[in-house]
């Protein structure tokens, strides 16, 4: 069985009638459009018109595209909804309490100080723009590179990686896995891939 890379676009308007539907159905946009799918082909295929080899076997590509789109998608609603909960507590929290855990007492004197970006990302080890909802991005990239933090500006999305982490990173890239099971390492390979800085081919590298 060939694997192929599969990427579905819609437009915005499809996209709320896909969400509408789901709601009406009381399940989740990405089982509504494995069934959408799985309907049209399953019709097409019980058709009494005979299928051509080639056309079958595309099919089958097709129905293996399917689950590997269903499978990512379901990963990035897990993550967004990891992303939301953090961003929940943190609005319910003062800054200094947020990042508390991080820091042990009097490390910055007796006066209590307020974390920096790179504390931040020291933390996270990778943050991605997307996450963050700012006033400003572009003043925060400027800062973020001024405090020493490594700033992956791609095509669709900015990372902020802790100089540590991407170092000890960079010097493993060819062993990473294609897929890692740490979920903090996983989130920077698909930003890198996903924004064509790395390709994976037999171990990941720089796209030339």
């Amino acid at each position: 069985m060939v694997k192929v890379a599969f990427t579905v676009r819609i437009d915005s308007e499809l996209n709320s009638l896909l969400e509408e539907k789901a709601k009406e159905l009381g399940i989740s946009k990405t089982s509504l459009v494995e069934r959408i799918i799985s309907e049209y082909f399953g019709n097409k295929v019980h058709e009494e018109v005979p299928i051509p080899p080639a056309l079958e076997h595309r099919i089958r590509e097709l129905e293996v595209s399917v689950d590997m789109v269903r499978r990512r998608i379901s990963d990035i609603e897990s993550r967004l909804s990891s992303v939301l909960r953090d961003i929940e507590e943190m609005k319910e929290k003062t800054p200094t309490q947020a990042q508390a855990p991080e820091y042990r007492s009097g490390q910055y004197g007796s006066r209590k100080t307020k974390p920096t970006i790179r504390d931040v990302i020291r933390s996270r080890k990778v943050q991605l723009l997307s996450e963050l909802t700012l006033r400003n991005p572009d003043s925060f990239i400027e800062k973020a590179k001024k405090e020493g933090v490594v700033v992956i500006e791609g095509t669709k999305d900015v990372a902020f990686v802790d100089p540590d982490y991407w170092e000890e990173f960079e010097k493993r890239m060819s062993e990473i896995p294609k897929e890692p099971s740490d979920p903090v390492e996983r989130k920077l390979v698909m930003f890198l891939s996903s924004n064509g800085i790395i390709y994976w081919e037999n171990g990941w590298k720089y796209v030339p």
